[in-house]
């Protein structure tokens, strides 16, 4: 059952197929590597198999104009119609996702942002000098001073770190709001004690666990992106960060959306030090400094809550 058209048809249906099956396994491995060296290869590859797939396309319409044809050849031309389609969004979607890259790299050469890398290290530093000093505690605002100095990156990361909007960026907000009236943190432990709020959600105690999270994160995230190559995104990077802090703790919806998140960090390590106009070697020099400080810090914060013995797995 066919046409003069279905020997043609169905040869260059094959050759499409193998060379779809081709372009599946480049686009695997750029997805695996994400860099600019295996973008042309994926790119390539998909337009190579959606190219084939076009000209068995035609040979599928001239099938389907001079008819007689049985079940098994319409839902072949069926499926070519439709994977023409699909492998075009697919084009696209590396071509929308390679431009978009070249913005964020464009963005960061001309307008890079006020914040320093070194403001956070200082930051700590400060609080680590604190921590280390006998007989003293850790102001409120202070603390909160230093820990919302990474909305900035926050913000330039996003989507990917949409979730670090209420588990860190609102408690941060929260002990601010507190400062005022608690002027350590050791007596805001204290007083949701004598209050018995320790774990309700909103205590300040609640939220200070949360950010002290985020602090572990952040410091395995910097110490991830120095052992990142300059050109490679930082998706790995985050995606190991968070599950090695937040992952035990979090829901599987909520590890859904954070890993979704990081699929779509395209941010390499050069562009995010070009963006805040640092280069390799001093952004380094300053993560490493945040790293041992903040280690100081959260060795802090675990001691406060063990002392008080509130535990930290909640």
């Amino acid at each position: 059952m066919g046409n003069a058209a279905t020997g043609f048809f169905i040869m260059f249906a094959l050759i499409a197929g193998v060379a779809g099956a081709a372009s599946v396994i480049s686009g695997i491995s750029h997805l695996q590597s994400w860099t600019s060296t295996s973008l042309p290869a994926a790119v390539s590859a998909a337009t190579i198999a959606w190219s084939l797939t076009l000209l068995a396309m035609g040979f599928g319409c001239k099938e389907i104009e001079l008819g007689m044809r049985n079940a098994r050849l319409r839902t072949m031309e069926a499926f070519l119609i439709i994977l023409s389609a699909t492998q075009l969004l697919y084009i696209a979607a590396i071509y929308g996702i390679k431009y978009r890259r070249n913005q964020i790299r464009e963005s960061g050469r001309k307008e890079p942002l006020a914040m320093k890398f070194k403001e956070i290290a200082d930051a700590f530093r400060e609080l680590a000098v604190i921590v280390n000093t006998p007989n003293s505690d850790v102001p409120v605002k202070l603390f909160s001073h230093a820990c919302s100095r990474f909305f900035l990156i926050f913000t330039v990361l996003k989507p990917a770190f949409k979730f670090a909007e209420n588990d860190y960026v609102s408690k941060v907000n929260d002990l601010a709001k507190a400062s005022p009236s608690t002027l350590t943190l050791e007596a805001m432990v204290d007083r949701d004690i004598e209050a018995k709020r320790v774990r309700k959600v909103g205590s300040h105690t609640r939220n200070l666990l949360r950010v002290k999270r985020g602090l572990e994160m952040i410091r395995v995230l910097c110490e991830e992106t120095l052992a990142t190559e300059a050109d490679s995104p930082l998706k790995d990077a985050a995606y190991k960060a968070y599950n090695q802090v937040f992952g035990p703790h979090h829901g599987w919806a909520i590890q859904l959306a954070a890993s979704t998140g990081f699929g779509s960090l395209l941010l390499s390590k050069a562009e995010l030090f070009r963006m805040f106009n640092e280069t390799e070697e001093t952004a380094k020099i300053h993560i490493q400094s945040y790293v041992s400080a903040s280690a100081t810090v959260i060795a802090y914060l675990d001691y406060l809550f063990l002392s008080k013995n509130l535990g930290i797995d909640w």
